[in-house]
C-alpha cells in the first residue's frame, strides 16, 4: 500500500518489464492503474516479484522495458528527492526481533506482563 501526506496521484505501469542483476526475470509485461487517491493491492505470485515493484516504484532500480508513472510523470524523471518526499511504503507483515515472544512484547512496554 501506497501512502503520501497528500493525494496520491494516479499510478500507473505501463507494459513494465524488469530483469534483475543476477539476469532473473521478475516481471514481464506489468500493466496496472491507480485512480488519484486511492490504494490498491496488487498480488503477485512470488516475494521477488514484490520487490522487483517496490524497488521500480522508490527507484532503486529502472525497468528494463515500459514505464512506470506518477501523475502522468515517468518516475526516472522525477527528482529522487520530491519522490522521497512524496510516497513511502508500509509492509504488510509485521516481522518479530530475535528472542521470546515475552521479549519482543517488552521491546514496545518494559512494564508488560504476560500471564
Amino acid at each position: 500500500m501506497v501512502y503520501t501526506r497528500r493525494v496520491l496521484p494516479a499510478m500507473e505501469f505501463r507494459e513494465v518489464a524488469y530483469t534483475d542483476p543476477s539476469g532473473a526475470q521478475r516481471l514481464n509485461r506489468l500493466r496496472f492503474d491507480i485512480d488519484p487517491g486511492r490504494g490498491a493491492i496488487v498480488s503477485v505470485p512470488t516475494s521477488a516479484e514484490q520487490a522487483a515493484i517496490v524497488a521500480l516504484l522508490t527507484r532503486r532500480a529502472s525497468p528494463t522495458s515500459g514505464v512506470a508513472l506518477l501523475g502522468g510523470r515517468d518516475l526516472q524523471e522525477i527528482p529522487y528527492a520530491e519522490l522521497t518526499r512524496r510516497v513511502a511504503f508500509v509492509r504488510a507483515d509485521a516481522p518479530l526481533f530475535a528472542g521470546t515472544l515475552r521479549e519482543n512484547i517488552l521491546v514496545a512496554d518494559r512494564t508488560a506482563s504476560i500471564g
